[in-house]
């Protein structure tokens, strides 16, 4: 049933107190001597005697006498979780839920087992549609004393606790499940941009060193009939994989940079276990347009051969 169709449901305004709905309601440990508690064993016999007398009001169905008999009790045995369990009895067939909340609580501070606090607040708490406060109250009140009418409350209550537990259980799944997958689309975002980055980074490396190479000395003269000059091969030199590969290496590109301020560098780079293959590739593509001019690499190679020929020749 809805709430609106439900007649037993107690409404409460908002903002609403025990003091406000229950006129004359008082907490003896806060108002009676010595804290509410007997100082002899006449105060316990006194305390007794009020519990009794109460009863007796509440069965000739005068609950408001027996309610105040209970808290002449309570002002000399505050310190009984039964008295606070009977007050709060009275309480709740008064519709007085807040104060009958109050005390049931109060009795279950001195015996959590205690079955009538248990059966008490729990019917409270369905009578204010606190659903999964009241089932656990109520079956927690059938497992210390077995009763008809708190199982067939219980029939009223359980169902609908689980249905809202479900549905909590359902929305922090589906919470959890939102979670997961921004946190993947942030993940994905993140590795976009690095590949982004890494691509830029390898593309401006390998621009950089693709401007190395055509500005060595000797690279102007290596025919091959390709614009400028440039030797067959070299078109596509740049655009090999493997080469692209080994260029998004930084230390290897930033190699194959320095190549611009000091060509000389190429012969040592032969002997580079990292370099080394990456540059008989590079000479093997420029044999298809024929060997470069090296005379501007460092030692006058090609120089020095000539005198040495000619000397021969002498």
């Amino acid at each position: 049933m809805s709430s609106d169709e439900d007649t037993e449901k107690w409404v409460l305004e908002e903002g609403s107190t025990i003091e406000s709905t229950t006129p004359g309601f008082t907490d003896p440990r806060k108002t009676a001597p010595n804290g509410g508690v007997a100082q002899s064993e006449e105060d316990e016999e006194k305390a007794r005697e009020f519990k009794m007398s109460a009863a007796e009001k509440a069965s000739e169905g005068n609950l408001e006498e027996a309610i105040i008999e209970m808290t002449k009790a309570l002002e000399l045995g505050a310190d009984k979780g039964m008295f606070w369990a009977q007050r709060a009895e009275y309480y709740l067939k008064q519709k007085a839920v807040l104060a009958a909340i109050h005390d049931a609580t109060v009795a279950l501070e001195f015996n959590p087992s205690s079955a009538k606090a248990l059966k008490v607040r729990g019917t409270c708490y369905r009578h204010l549609h606190q659903w999964e406060e009241s089932s656990k109250d109520l079956n927690a009140a059938q497992a210390v004393d077995f009763n008809d009418a708190v199982d067939a409350l219980l029939k009223i209550v359980q169902p609908k606790a689980l249905k809202i537990r479900d549905e909590r259980r359902k929305k922090e799944l589906d919470e959890a499940e939102e979670r997961h997958q921004r946190a993947l689309a942030q993940q994905r975002a993140r590795q976009e941009a690095q590949a982004a980055q890494d691509a830029a980074a390898a593309e401006e490396a390998t621009a950089a060193a693709a401007a190395s190479m055509r500005g060595m000395p000797g690279m102007g003269n290596m025919g091959g009939g390709m614009p400028g000059g440039m030797p067959a091969g070299m078109g596509d030199l740049f655009s090999d994989p493997e080469i692209v590969a080994a260029m998004q290496d930084p230390e290897v590109a930033a190699k194959f940079a320095s190549l611009q301020s000091n060509p000389a560098g190429m012969m040592g780079m032969m002997a580079d276990p990292k370099m080394a293959p990456l540059m008989q590739k590079i000479m093997q593509k420029m044999m298809g347009g024929g060997m470069p001019d090296m005379s501007g690499m460092g030692g006058g190679g090609a120089a020095s051969g000539a005198a040495t020929n000619d000397d021969d020749l002498d």
